[in-house]
């Protein structure tokens, strides 16, 4: 998610699809000249990994010496300005591809003769930690806030519904890979390194809505999620709030209460009274979702209440076995007919 005048139409940008980790400490393209400090660097997003230069300078790595961020030398002959090694000035360079490291530091960034490696300047495990570039100022999944342009206000992020999926609420918290080929390290395909720089691109074939499109702009659309719990018909805005029960699918008492609209006899058994929690007691607390990780799953949980202690479901034949209604003569149970079979 990066907000930049030369980048394709926007787009979801960070997400683990634009994101394991990269923080290159691009100081090192200068000819002839390895940097001769030995401080660490920040990370090139938000600093949050940094550490100063144990000199004190605050030009950072190669400060002492005649390395690209060398802010008392003669920068003249060098590839990158004065300061470059600062975060702030070649994490965004990165992420955004202004140029691309490999042609310095190696295909593996594992540097190229004088040219050191990236690995010798960034912590341990940077290339596979997600935050280390972006991401980690809600939560450590790497998905913003922030984006790759280090914007940090919500309002203005690209894709402000990031943190609402990767984390637990009224659905489990979703991996990077519902929406994106999640990349296992910082040169994975398509990752960084790319023809689309500073955008991500969205993938939704192996997550719960397969159908799933994104429209260049605010909406997803063809979804499962927020879609009817029926088909593939959702819809939705990435500056929404989180929707209701009814903001999905029908339920009673909220902005769409035609139970008709539910499969099966869904309608039949609202009408004689029976509540959803009566059949989804896992799923439903009476307009509350009772167990996150059970909703928006990609299966219809069926677990009966106390109201129900006899019923069980099968699944396979989508039948119940027990009486429920045994008031009025009725005294039957439901076995599987072509209304809880059809969708």
């Amino acid at each position: 998610m990066h907000h930049h005048d030369h980048r394709p139409a926007r787009s979801p940008i960070l997400d683990p699809r634009v994101g394991l980790s990269l923080a290159l400490v691009l100081f090192g393209c200068v000819s002839g000249q390895p940097p001769s400090g030995s401080g660490t660097t920040s990370d090139a997003g938000t600093g949050s990994n940094a550490t100063e230069d144990p000199s004190g300078s605050s030009g950072g790595v190669g400060s002492s010496g005649g390395g690209a961020d060398d802010s008392t030398g003669d920068p003249s002959g060098r590839h990158h300005p004065v300061g470059f090694a600062d975060a702030a000035m070649h994490g965004p360079a990165l992420k955004l591809q202004a140029e691309d490291c490999r042609g310095c530091h190696g295909t593996d960034l594992a540097g190229v003769g004088a040219v050191p490696s990236c690995d010798s300047c960034h912590q341990e495990g940077w290339r596979e930690d997600c935050v280390y570039c972006h991401g980690g100022t809600a939560d450590q999944t790497g998905a913003p806030p922030r984006d790759l342009d280090e914007t940090t206000d919500v309002s203005l992020l690209t894709f402000i519904a990031h943190p609402k999926h990767v984390i637990e609420q009224n659905h489990p918290a979703y991996d990077c890979d519902q929406c994106h080929v999640k990349p296992t390290d910082v040169l994975s395909m398509n990752h960084i390194f790319d023809t689309t720089h500073g955008a991500s691109e969205l993938d939704f074939t192996a997550g719960l809505s397969p159908a799933g499109v994104w429209d260049g702009s605010s909406t997803c659309g063809s979804l499962y999620c927020h879609g009817n719990g029926r088909q593939d018909n959702g819809s939705y805005m990435h500056d929404q709030p989180t929707p209701s029960c009814g903001g999905c699918h029908a339920y009673p008492g909220t902005e769409q209460p035609n139970i008709q609209a539910l499969s099966g006899r869904h309608a039949k058994h609202s009408g004689e009274g029976v509540a959803c929690r009566d059949c989804h007691v896992d799923t439903d607390a009476g307009g509350n979702i009772a167990t996150a990780t059970l909703h928006v799953n990609g299966s219809p949980e069926i677990a009966f209440s106390e109201n129900a202690p006899n019923i069980t479901w099968n699944a396979a034949s989508k039948s119940c076995t027990g009486s429920c209604h045994g008031t009025e003569g009725e005294n039957h149970n439901h076995q599987s007919d072509e209304d809880w079979n059809s969708n």
